[in-house]
């Protein structure tokens, strides 16, 4: 297509709504329920937002004799060059994404999906063989979000389907089969990923885990040299280092904050071990004291690692450096093993989602500890009549973090430690649990383009979190905390970000 065309929609509808690099003409060729179905590549894609930008689009394709198709209409594979694929679909508001969501957020919670690496491959064939697509012409969710992909990430680049969950998918599918090849941008579009897995949460079919597809792509990327330099040092420093936390943190011994404690905790003979993490060891110390605390209210008979515990590795796996993944999740199963303990508790549920799920599934590295997320342990303290509180004066709602709700299906116990606590007045946000928002930080995103990841946050907290007007919001995972609290506190949103285990803490007896 000629450069003065082009030059003259960018002047119609603005020049980011022109899209032409290839990547884009890729993901828009593929359309129906995930783009199983295939067509010839555009020259170029326009997004218009109006009926006006509309019509002199086409009035400037008539004139230059260039066919226009709308998007989702059936294209010829007989389509001659020039022709322009007219993307009509407006800007949306999330909270109406949210609501056509929502209409799929009542059914029953199901039993999380257990696949095997070679589920992307899995994927991959169905995709080409259109199976997919056949099971989704009879599927009753197979219209609005069910099957176009709920991404957390789209709306902040236009609902550009490139950068939807679709678009990913497509293009990781590209990578592998040879459609695309491998460039800067499509290395942006994997990577601004939060792996969080709401997507297609409403779907019915199995394996459907877009979240290990986007990794396994990262895996392809790391092993064709162009991982993003944000994530090159990740392998010495996890490896050699035992956190991903850069200078000046990784200068403290990782127990800087044990001094604050009326009590070191013991670091041998327990039939607990207390898996801290790296966010909470080196950033959060108020976590883990907290924890600390409810655990000895709870007569928990517990230790730590202390300087040896080392990282979990989601990171590494998260980024694609699975070869440095599997390495760290060998040595670090077998330092657990010779701790002595019986059970491993963790309130990190990066922590929890690697030893539960990404160590045996992904990696074959068994874990011989019986691994909880401290909720889980809080929940049974409490059943137990090991663990009581008194009361707490409160109005808060609770964030499910992605790795330990969708990815491992841990929902209630949280929700049960808070509902125990007298007095706190508990409301769940409209979409929660399965559908529950992403914070935007997951997936190594507050890493790569921490920006994005904050703007997804506040729109959490906007749209989700302060029409409840609720005082706080409560999660379980370093990461969540650290994104909703910073950008609450940037964006000066008028809500408390607190930890479960804080919330346990208040409400513990002096």
């Amino acid at each position: 297509m000629k450069s003065e065309v082009i030059n003259e929609l960018k002047k119609i509808v603005g020049a980011s709504r022109v899209l032409t690099d290839i990547e884009d003409l890729c993901a828009y060729s593929f359309q129906g329920p995930l783009g199983a179905r295939s067509g010839p590549q555009p020259n170029a894609v326009v997004k218009v937002h109006s009926e006006e930008e509309s019509h002199k689009v086409i009035e400037l394709a008539e004139s230059e004799r260039i066919a226009i198709v709308c998007r989702d209409k059936t294209t010829s594979q007989m389509m001659k060059d020039p022709w322009i694929m007219l993307d009509l679909t407006s800007p949306k508001d999330i909270s109406s994404l949210r609501v056509s969501l929502q209409k799929h957020a009542q059914k029953p919670e199901v039993s999380t999906r257990e696949p095997s690496m070679n589920s992307f491959s899995a994927l991959k064939i169905a995709l080409s063989n259109q199976i997919l697509h056949q099971k989704c012409r009879k599927c009753e969710l197979a219209s609005g979000a069910a099957c176009s992909g709920f991404c957390e990430v789209a709306p902040f680049f236009d609902w550009n389907e490139t950068w939807s969950a679709k678009g990913r998918t497509l293009l990781a599918k590209g990578l592998f089969d040879g459609g695309i090849r491998l460039t800067k941008k499509l290395v942006d579009v994997i990577f601004t990923c939060t792996t969080c897995g709401q997507c297609y949460s409403p779907c019915t079919l199995e394996q459907l885990d877009m979240d290990r597809c986007i990794t396994f792509a990262r895996r392809e990327i790391v092993r064709r040299g162009m991982l993003p330099e944000c994530f090159r040092d990740l392998g010495i420093l996890i490896l050699e280092q035992g956190s991903p936390i850069r200078t000046p943190l990784r200068k403290r011994a990782r127990t800087w904050w044990f001094s604050r404690l009326d009590e070191t905790p013991k670091q041998r003979s327990g039939k607990v071990l207390y898996w801290i993490g790296c966010l909470t060891a080196y950033r959060f110390p108020n976590i883990a004291t907290a924890t600390i605390n409810v655990l000895r209210k709870g007569d928990a008979d517990f230790m730590t690692l202390g300087n040896e515990e080392g990282c979990c590795g989601l990171p590494l796996y998260q980024s694609g450096l699975w070869n440095e993944a599997k390495e760290n999740a060998v040595k670090t199963a077998r330092k657990l093993e010779e701790s002595g303990a019986k059970m491993l508790v963790t309130g990190c549920a990066g922590c929890y989602y690697a030893f539960k799920k990404v160590y045996p599934e992904i990696f074959g590295v068994k874990m011989t500890l019986e691994v909880l997320h401290v909720s889980q342990l809080m929940e049974q303290m409490i059943s137990e009549g090991n663990l009581s509180f008194t009361k707490l004066r409160i109005k808060a709602t609770y964030h499910d973090p992605c790795d330990l709700g969708r990815h491992c299906g841990v929902y209630e116990p949280p929700r049960n430690v808070i509902r125990s606590i007298p007095d706190v007045k508990f409301i769940d946000m409209k979409l929660n649990r399965s559908h529950g928002p992403c914070c935007g930080g997951g997936g190594g995103l507050w890493t790569f383009n921490p920006d994005l990841a904050r703007s997804i946050a506040y729109s959490h907290l906007f749209e989700e979190a302060l029409p409840l007007n609720v005082e706080a919001i409560i999660t379980a995972c370093p990461m969540c905390y650290m994104n909703l609290k910073y950008t609450s506190r940037i964006k000066k949103v008028n809500l408390h970000v607190y930890d479960l285990t804080e919330i346990a803490e208040k409400g513990c007896p002096t």
